[in-house]
Order: C-alpha cells, then sequence, then structure tokens
C-alpha cells in the first residue's frame, strides 16, 4: 500500500502518512491541472519573486522560511530528495506488544553512537558553532549548519502536521529531546528529527558532489537571489523589530545558529535541487519499458482503480484573458461584465492568436506568448501549460473542447468561460494508465538515483559533536 498523496510505502492499516503525515481519506489534488483562478480571485497577481510580507507578530520561523529561494522553483521534486526513510515511524510488526521490556530490547534506528539528547547551553552552542558534526567526501557540515537543517526540517514538520500533533502525541510546550516520538525504539522527537536534518543534508551533499565532478552551476536567476539573501534578511529582521538578521536567526533556530550556516543551507538546497532537476529531466524510460513497468506493478494500480480502460488525460496550453472592468456582487464574491467589455476581451484574445498565427505557429512561440499575455497565475510561468488533465476537472467550456473526440495535437481556438476568453493550443493525450505507470516509474528511477549517490557519497556523523540551541517552540501566552 503506497500513500496517495506522497507515494511512500504505508503500512496496511495506516491512515497517516509517516512521511507527508497526510491522511488517507484527505481527496487528492492533481499537482498540474488546476482549474483556473474562480471570478473571485481575479485581481491581478504579485510578481513571483516580489518582496515578502509577514503578518504582524508572525513567529520568528515564519520569517525566515519566506526567505526560501529554490522550495518553490523546484516543488515536487523537493520531496524526492529530501525523504528520510524513517524506519522509527513504522508500527510494531502485527502480533507485537509494547511492553516495558519490548523498549528496552528494541534498538534505536539511529545509530550506535546516538546520545539521549543533543540539547546544549546557550554558551555552548555559541562555542560549538564551528564545530564539524558530518562529512560527505571533503564536504563538511558544521553544528551552525546543522542547526538551520534540523529547525527547518522541525518548522516544516509542524507546518504540514499541525492538524495532527495530537495524534503523533507531540506537545509543543515541552522540549522535543524530552518526548518519545516512537515507543518501541525509545527515540524521542529530537532524535528523529535530528536524523532526518542529517539525512537531508547527505542527499543534498551527495548530489552537490556529483554535481560538481559535472561542473554543473546554479542558474542565474538562482545566484542572484542567493547573493541579495542576507540584505532581503536584514530588512526583514528590521521590519519585525529584530535588531539584525543575526538575531532574527538565533530566536529562529537557537544560539549557535548564524546567518553563515543559513546561507551554506540555502545554497546546498538550490545547487542540490537544480542539478537533481538536470538529472530527473534526462530519464526518459521508452514505451516498451513503461508498459512493462505497469504489467508487473498492475494490481497495486489496480487497488487505485487504474486499468488499461481507465480513460485518458490530456495536456493543454492556454493563454487566459479576463476582461477589463467589470461590476462586483455586493458580498465580491462574483463580478458581471457587461457585453461591451466581453466584446472587447474577445477581440484582445483574437488579436493575440492573430499574432501567433502570423508568426511560427509551434507550440514554443505559442508558450512565449502565453508567458507574455495570459493571466492565469498558475500556468503563466510554464507557458500556458497544463498536463494530466482528467474529464470534468476544467470548468464545462475549457472541458468540452479539450475532450472533444475529434481533438488532435496542435488544434488552436478561442473559448469562453465565465473567467474569460482563452486561447486554446491542444498539446496532446494520453491514457490515464501510461501517464500513471510513466510517473511512478520515473518516481523509482529518480530514487535510484539518490540512491546510488548516497552509496557513492557515504556520510560520516560525529554524534557526540552535536550541540543544539534551544528554542521555545510555544508559550504559555499561545
Amino acid at each position: 500500500m503506497n500513500c496517495k498523496h506522497c507515494g511512500a510505502e504505508l503500512q496496511e492499516e495506516e491512515q497517516l502518512c509517516p512521511v507527508c503525515g497526510k491522511s488517507q481519506t484527505e481527496e487528492v489534488t492533481q499537482p498540474e491541472a488546476e482549474a483556473p483562478a474562480p471570478e473571485e480571485t481575479q485581481e491581478q497577481p504579485e510578481e513571483t519573486f516580489s518582496k515578502p510580507s509577514v503578518k504582524p507578530g508572525a513567529k520568528p520561523w515564519q520569517i525566515v522560511i519566506l526567505t526560501l529561494v529554490c522550495v518553490a522553483l523546484l516543488a515536487g521534486l523537493a520531496f524526492m530528495i529530501i525523504r528520510a526513510v524513517n524506519e522509527a515511524q513504522k508500527p510494531a510488526e502485527e502480533g507485537t506488544e509494547t511492553t516495558e521490556s519490548t523498549l528496552e530490547s528494541q534498538p534505536s534506528t539511529l545509530g550506535s553512537s546516538v546520545r539521549g539528547d543533543y540539547t546544549v547551553s546557550d554558551e555552548e552552542a555559541t562555542a560549538m558553532t564551528d564545530t564539524v558534526v558530518a562529512r560527505v567526501g571533503d564536504l563538511e557540515l558544521t553544528n551552525a549548519e546543522l542547526q538551520v537543517f534540523y529547525w527547518m526540517g522541525v518548522y516544516d514538520f509542524l507546518e504540514n502536521n499541525s492538524a495532527y500533533l495530537a495524534y503523533y502525541g507531540l506537545d509543543l510546550t515541552k522540549p522535543l529531546g524530552e518526548q518519545v516520538q516512537n515507543p518501541q525504539t525509545g527515540d524521542t522527537w529530537e532524535q528523529s528529527l535530528l536524523e532526518y536534518a542529517l539525512q537531508t543534508w547527505h542527499r543534498y551533499a551527495a548530489l552537490y558532489q556529483m554535481g560538481r565532478e559535472e561542473s554543473f552551476a546554479i542558474s542565474e536567476d538562482t545566484q542572484k537571489m542567493l547573493d541579495s539573501l542576507a540584505e532581503n534578511m536584514e530588512e526583514l529582521a528590521k521590519e519585525n523589530d529584530y535588531e539584525n538578521a543575526q538575531a532574527l536567526i538565533a530566536a529562529d533556530m537557537g544560539a549557535g545558529a548564524n546567518m553563515e550556516g543559513y546561507e551554506a543551507y540555502q545554497f546546498i538546497n538550490c545547487y542540490a535541487l537544480e542539478y537533481f532537476q538536470k538529472l530527473y529531466e534526462g530519464l526518459n524510460p521508452t514505451d516498451e519499458e513503461i508498459e512493462a513497468f505497469f504489467t508487473e506493478n498492475e494490481a497495486t494500480f489496480a487497488e487505485s482503480d487504474i486499468t488499461k480502460e481507465s480513460g485518458y488525460t490530456v495536456d493543454v496550453r492556454h493563454i487566459l484573458i479576463i476582461p477589463e472592468g467589470g461590476t462586483k456582487s455586493e458580498d465580491g464574491k462574483t463580478t458581471t461584465y457587461s457585453q461591451e467589455e466581453w466584446d472587447a476581451c474577445k477581440a484582445e484574445a483574437q488579436k493575440i492568436l492573430d499574432e501567433w498565427l502570423a508568426g511560427e505557429a509551434t507550440e514554443d512561440s505559442f508558450a512565449l506568448l502565453a508567458g507574455e499575455y495570459s493571466e492565469d497565475p498558475d500556468s503563466k510561468s510554464k507557458g500556458g501549460l497544463y498536463t494530466g488533465v482528467t474529464q470534468g476537472y476544467m470548468v464545462e467550456e475549457f472541458n468540452d473542447w479539450i475532450f472533444d473526440e475529434t481533438r488532435k495535437p496542435g488544434d488552436y481556438g478561442l473559448v469562453k468561460t465565465s473567467i474569460g476568453y482563452h486561447i486554446m493550443y491542444f498539446s496532446g493525450s494520453a491514457e490515464i494508465w501510461y501517464t500513471q505507470a510513466k510517473q511512478a516509474l520515473l518516481s523509482q528511477m529518480s530514487t535510484d538515483l539518490i540512491e546510488d549517490a548516497l552509496e557513492v557519497y557515504p556520510m560520516e556523523v560525529d554524534y557526540q559533536a552535536i550541540g543544539l540551541g534551544y528554542v521555545k517552540l510555544s508559550s504559555d501566552e499561545e
């Protein structure tokens, strides 16, 4: 059984995924086939890389996490890299009772050198800032950098699992090192989250070593954002009543954490993700390999109602033009446009379509125009592309056009919906079983890439050298 959100392997009775933390009864949303925004959200979107805004009274980590550079750029691929195989979260085998004797006999999954508590005093954490705690090849991880990996992992877990903390038995008013995460092994939350941080760094470090051998360099845009990171942090700190970026980071990640460690975290995060994207895009399984994979795992796919009779999905590009003006309803949820406004919108859409037809009239040239003109924020940066769209997922008129049985690659046209006019370009279609099998096979192949990298570049950890600064996650006032 696999998690229907992230694909992680689950025990038969697990209702919450131990990796992504999501309930198996939640509805799965399609990552790339999201319908265009409804009328009530038709306002002009902010620029993708505009200066982040922080709500008044935000906690330090809610401020710092806004400065993350690469998470939004490569979301989706990030999960495949940072997913730690945490055996400690697997339940006991059926028939095994959890008793005191069982707890004592179960070895920790975190290694023979694991300590009971890694939190030290502020003075000790500050003194241990530059102490090296792990190595992968010639790359070293200091305590300052580890604290960033550790606390960012903690905050990511809290952000994505806030609804399940009581289920996990996690009390934010108590130190993580004093609460048992796995009754079988006795591992604490601090131990498990620390191991997650180390495994995350190991994956990034191994990919960094591989990329460096190929003289791989991160993109210019990402490098520019990294170069402005310190300045942006200083501004955010002052805007939120911190003396400087160092004070903000210390409040967020404890004594011993510093700006240098945060910048090192951001750099290796971006480098590994962009290099992995390059590797991932190079994966190209053949049709024969995809069908063989489906046949081999046919029973597993059938559990998710995926068979060779499941129908097909489409890939489509569009350029959305929203009418100007309009009259909002009293509740502000809908906008009504006059016939003149609709006519002007159609004329603008036709003008853009004519511009495309007068040029090369290729899919690539359509994508360029989508990036320039489209008012759909979800697809604009992807050249107007939606992939893997299923029957009934888009609004009716949009759906009817792309699922017309006569539709073929290269078809184009104008479609009016309640949102606006869509300039359409039909990229193609594929059977559901094929796309699902390809996605699963690519996931397996990418996982194999990571595992191979970890074998080539093993990690050495000095658990005795680790010292984490203390951060209070909750207070009596909250």
